[in-house]
Order: C-alpha cells, then structure tokens, then sequence
C-alpha cells in the first residue's frame, strides 16, 4: 500500500487556507531550512522547491512547542 505524496510550490501553498505563510515567509524559510528543520519537508526540482505537504504539516506541528 502506497500513499501519494502531494508537493506544492510557494505559491500555492501561500494561497492555500490550510497554511499561515505568505510568500515571503515561506522564502525565508526555505532559505534557513537546515537551521529550522524544514530540510526534509523540502523538494527541490531543477531551479523549482516544492513542500511536502505532509511534512510540512508534521514540521508546523512540531513548532507548537
């Protein structure tokens, strides 16, 4: 049984409800991933980075404390 990974890119997850970030954010973020942990919420895809829904979600909830 496999599950399907959705991968979104800044943009949509900016314009996505569900996430608290605006493009901005989300570049800096993305630009201190490692510092963060984001790093394996994080796909990179030629010049592209998509986020790993899931993962992303785990990641937000883990900041809860």
């Amino acid at each position: 049984m496999t599950t399907e990974v959705r991968y979104l890119s800044i943009k949509e997850v900016a314009a996505d409800p569900r996430y608290p970030f605006t493009e901005s954010q989300l570049r800096h973020l993305l630009r201190n991933r490692e510092r963060n942990g984001l790093e394996y919420a994080v796909r990179r895809i030629s010049n592209k980075m998509y986020f790993a829904t899931d993962k992303l979600e785990q990641w937000m909830e883990a900041q809860r404390a």
